[in-house]
């Protein structure tokens, strides 16, 4: 099994770009058997088949210039007024929907800085020329039309897949270490994969959908620091009233730990989770793992206002 150290490094020290990266995270996720999460590593690698399934952050802003020219006059790079747009009609025009693959904005990024570019060009079928350029007198030819869009844009495009996919490795690095065993491949398979990336790479409240009748729900039901939601919340998926007692207790002595880490859990909370995912291996707690370390991710970073 790939080492999860070695794919962080990959994200952290490597100038060759994320590529690789996402490659080594396919053949992880794949021995963990989370399929759901391979969906989003494939669209990124592959570029997206519909804009439908895009992410937020591969929606950028964007204007629309034209190169134009009648008899007097040649204009290039001309932004064209969208003042008889509106509603749905204007927030399409100025946004770009970017579905290359990562490899693709790399390699965009690469020639733009090479060439001095500050931004990409989409263009847009010279048919459509007049319905965006209605203002635009028409003794004018218009010869190009196109969406102008920032490259750090692309930038960010490639920032964000960073870090999402970074946190989702930390994340399951952190919970492979709470649990007991030899075999990294073992422990992590003892938690849910699918889970923890869908937390780190999208969010609380967010309903991904990948196509093929297939999404993942994210809830967020839970207060931070309101432990009686928390104890619903628990008491809801079958946790025990002597366990939830002992996971407030450790909650009140990690309180006390000046220095605990305000983006982890402190040494009881770690202890007492360890615990648990224990117990639903060992039948003692009527949950499958994989449901346990879903449900007690969620409910402790939505309590501690831990950020996935």
């Amino acid at each position: 099994m790939l080492n999860i150290d070695d794919i962080i490094s990959d994200l952290t020290g490597s100038a060759e770009g994320i590529t690789n990266a996402l490659l080594k995270t396919k053949v992880l996720l794949f021995s963990l058997e989370a399929k759901d999460p391979v969906t989003w590593v494939n669209y990124e690698l592959n570029g997206y088949p519909d804009t439908k399934f895009l992410p937020d952050y591969r929606i950028l802003q964007a204007r629309i210039l034209i190169n134009a020219n009648n008899s007097i006059r040649s204009y290039k790079r001309l932004e064209v007024p969208l003042d008889h747009l509106e509603g749905e009609a204007l927030k399409r025009a100025k946004q770009c929907r970017i579905d290359l693959s990562i490899s693709q904005i790399e390699q965009l990024l690469k020639d733009a800085h090479a060439g001095d570019n500050s931004s990409f060009q989409q263009s847009i079928p010279i048919e459509y020329a007049r319905y965006y350029a209605r203002r635009v007198d028409e003794s004018y030819e218009i010869t190009r039309i196109y969406k102008d869009i920032a490259i750090h844009g692309l930038t960010s495009i490639v920032t964000q897949v960073r870090a999402r996919l970074l946190d989702f490795l930390l994340e399951l690095r952190s919970q492979t270490n709470n649990i007991q065993g030899d075999s990294m491949l073992e422990k992590a398979k003892m938690v849910d994969a699918a889970a923890i990336f869908s937390n780190a790479v999208f969010g609380h409240n967010t309903t991904i959908n990948f196509g093929h009748n297939s999404t993942i729900t994210v809830s967020n039901t839970i207060k931070t620091n309101d432990f009686n939601s928390l104890k619903e919340n628990l008491q809801k998926n079958g946790v025990n009233d002597n366990d939830i007692d002992e996971l407030h207790i450790s909650i009140l002595e990690d309180d006390r730990i000046a220095t605990k880490s305000s983006n982890a859990y402190g040494p009881k909370v770690s202890s007492w989770y360890a615990k648990m995912i224990q117990k639903a291996a060992n039948s003692t707690w009527d949950i499958g793992v994989s449901a346990a370390t879903a449900v007690l991710t969620s409910a402790l970073n939505q309590y501690f206002g831990i950020s996935s």
